[in-house]
Order: C-alpha cells, then sequence, then structure tokens
C-alpha cells in the first residue's frame, strides 16, 4: 500500500471520529447559537448561500425526482431540504453512523422522516447504479473528502444525463482561512485547551479540514466531464467567526446581536461592490453532464 493510500485511509477513519463524536453532541435542531440563528435567517443581506443554493435545486428537480446529498452531517442541510422538497425523494450519505442517527432523530421529530433515505458510505465510492439521481448537491463536504478528484467521478456517474448539481466549498481563495490554520499550529498549549477538540485531530492537532483554492475545484470538476453553468463567490469573514464561534466558545461574548447585523451588511456590500469579491472563502458551483 502507498504512502498516500495510508494517509487517505487515516485521514477517513479520523474523519469518521470526529463527526461520531461531533454529531453525539449537537442538535441541528435545537442550535439555540446566536451566529447560527442569523445566518441562515438573513437572506436579506445574502449570507444564505448554501440554504438558497439548496432550495434553487430543490426548485429545478422534476417531479417524483430523486435528488443525492453527499454528507449529512448533524443533519441542518438535511432538515432543510426535506422541508421544502414536496414529492421528490432524498438520498442522504455519510461515513458516520453518529451522523446518520441526529439526522434521523431531527427529521422524526418534524414528522418528515419519509422524505430521507440514508445509506452509510463515502463520497469517493458510492453505492449507486449509473445515472441514478436527477440532482446532486454537495454542501460544504468536499473539504472533509481526502480525494475531491474521485468524488467528483462518482457524482457524474451517479448524475443521470440531464441532471443538475450544486457544490458549495469553502476554499482557500481568502487569505484569512490560511492564517488562522498556520497560526493556530504555533498557538501555545494552555490557549489550545480552551478550544473545543472535537475539531481537532488527536495526533495533528489540527482543525478538521482540508485546503483547496475555488481554480483548484474548479478544474477536477470540469477534468470529470462535468459543465459549470454558473459560479458564485460568496463569505468575506461571516463563515471564519462561525467557525470560530465554534472551535472556540469563549470568543462569543465578543458579538451581539447588532454586531452581527452589521458585519453581514458590511460583508454584503463588499461582496457587491469592491475588487474583495475574489477573496471571498466560499463558492457555488452549478454543474451539469457534458
Amino acid at each position: 500500500m502507498s504512502l498516500k493510500n495510508e494517509k487517505e485511509i487515516y485521514y477517513k477513519k479520523a474523519q469518521m471520529g470526529f463527526f461520531n463524536n461531533f454529531s453525539k453532541k449537537t442538535d441541528a435542531s435545537k442550535d439555540k447559537d446566536l451566529f447560527y440563528r442569523f445566518f441562515v435567517s438573513m437572506d436579506e443581506k445574502k449570507v444564505r448561500y448554501a440554504e438558497d443554493s439548496i432550495v434553487e435545486i430543490i426548485g429545478k428537480i422534476p417531479s417524483r425526482g430523486l435528488i443525492l446529498e453527499l454528507g449529512c452531517g448533524r443533519g441542518e442541510h438535511t432538515l432543510f431540504a426535506a422541508s421544502i422538497a414536496q414529492d421528490i425523494k432524498i438520498v442522504s450519505i455519510d461515513t458516520s453512523l453518529e451522523s446518520i442517527k441526529t439526522s434521523k432523530k431531527i427529521l422524526k421529530n418534524q414528522n418528515i422522516e419519509d422524505k430521507v433515505s440514508f445509506v452509510l458510505c463515502d463520497a469517493e465510492n458510492l453505492p449507486f447504479h449509473n445515472k441514478t439521481f436527477d440532482g446532486v448537491m454537495a454542501i460544504m463536504i468536499l473539504h472533509h473528502v481526502p480525494n475531491i478528484h474521485r468524488a467528483l467521478d462518482q457524482v457524474n456517474k451517479a448524475m443521470k444525463d440531464d441532471g443538475m448539481g450544486v457544490i458549495v466549498e469553502l476554499t482557500s481563495d481568502n487569505p484569512a482561512r490560511k492564517f488562522l490554520i498556520k497560526v493556530f499550529k504555533f498557538l501555545p498549549k494552555g490557549i489550545k485547551g480552551c478550544i473545543d477538540n472535537d475539531y481537532l485531530l488527536d495526533d495533528c492537532d489540527i482543525p478538521m479540514i482540508t485546503s483547496f483554492r475555488a481554480e483548484t475545484l474548479k478544474r477536477n470538476i470540469l477534468q470529470n466531464n462535468l459543465t459549470i453553468l454558473r459560479q458564485e463567490k460568496h463569505s468575506l469573514f461571516s463563515g471564519y467567526i462561525y467557525m470560530l464561534f465554534q472551535v472556540i466558545p469563549l470568543i462569543k461574548i465578543l458579538f451581539s446581536e447588532r454586531r452581527l447585523i452589521f458585519l453581514f451588511s458590511l460583508e454584503s456590500f463588499l461582496l457587491e461592490k469592491t475588487f474583495l469579491k475574489r477573496f471571498g472563502g466560499a463558492v457555488v458551483y452549478w454543474i451539469t453532464k457534458q
């Protein structure tokens, strides 16, 4: 076995352990986090790009269609998709059994569990027949996948010829992300001790994410015979504040409701009116088959 394969196997096991622990301790349906509540509700400030993408792709799926969700996580996007889907069936996959259990629980609490079927597998090895799905959504998942090229190849095979997909992803185009990861490695142990250990690899001491540029993701999409219909750039700093909220809970005391609203408004203005749009830390790709 090559060193590269060994690293991928280790990384997958680490991811599974991370999300098993994370899903046990969180429940998206009861999330009272100040930032999260405003992050998913302020559509007029254009910070809801993930949720808006879900609304759009579900609206494009034909009646009685089938949509694949890569990675249910703790279920917030699964719940959102299922709540607006009418006669569309959702199949959601994840490598974490605890994540699937948590997602099933919140769907059952909302009486919409029949809209979603769950499959325990990873995005690089989908157990479905070719051309099964009318749509595919990958919302904030590919930065958790060791081999995005292989995952996108699986998306191509699973999607129907006239199908459509949406990829919402964090990228390293925003210098703040690289800065945070580099700085983290040099933090004193006393400060690291204040950080939620669920967000760290046990022996790597880094956040559970990989890093790539939007151009790298675009290249992998095209190399897998997928066509990009539209590209959007989002998030200068809101996503990173949310990440800090999750990783270092004490930082929440620095942000009031008024400050968050101001930051969202400022970010929206900078993305729309200035050159800073090129530094957006999140990208949305709308894809179809060639």
